[in-house]
């Protein structure tokens, strides 16, 4: 059901979509938050592909990026990307569930730094 609140953050989200920019929702469970931004998920054109990822206590910064890899193809030499000339946005639920390491950090939560700050990611196979 569509309230105002649903409506205002799909708006912002709107916002921030148009200009490439991340969005992190921040609020007590229950609020809608999930439900807001997978009705704005939705309602993407045809050039727009989404692709949701819930995190828990046991997703290492390994297997998030294997997940994230998924829903690309290989392009070119070493460059990957969305398929058909599409944009990918993802959807990135419950980012507080990663396991706090021996160093105080959260190593998913590191990747998405990592991804968010360099435009690139690491190959861990190379």
């Amino acid at each position: 059901v569509s309230n105002v609140e649903n409506e205002r953050i799909k708006d912002i989200l709107g916002l921030h979509m148009k200009r490439g920019k991340p969005v992190l929702l921040v609020g007590v469970p229950g609020t809608g938050k999930t439900t807001a931004v997978k009705d704005y998920l939705a309602e993407l054109g045809e050039n727009m592909q989404s692709a949701s990822i819930n995190l828990n206590s046991y997703t290492t910064s390994k297997e998030l990026q294997q997940i994230m890899e998924a829903f690309l193809e290989k392009r070119t030499g070493r460059t990957f990307g969305p398929p058909a000339n599409k944009k990918l946005i993802y959807f990135i639920d419950d980012l507080n569930m990663p396991y706090v390491d021996l160093y105080f950090t959260q190593q998913p939560i590191m990747l998405l730094c990592q991804i968010t700050s360099y435009n690139m990611v690491y190959n861990r196979e190379a």
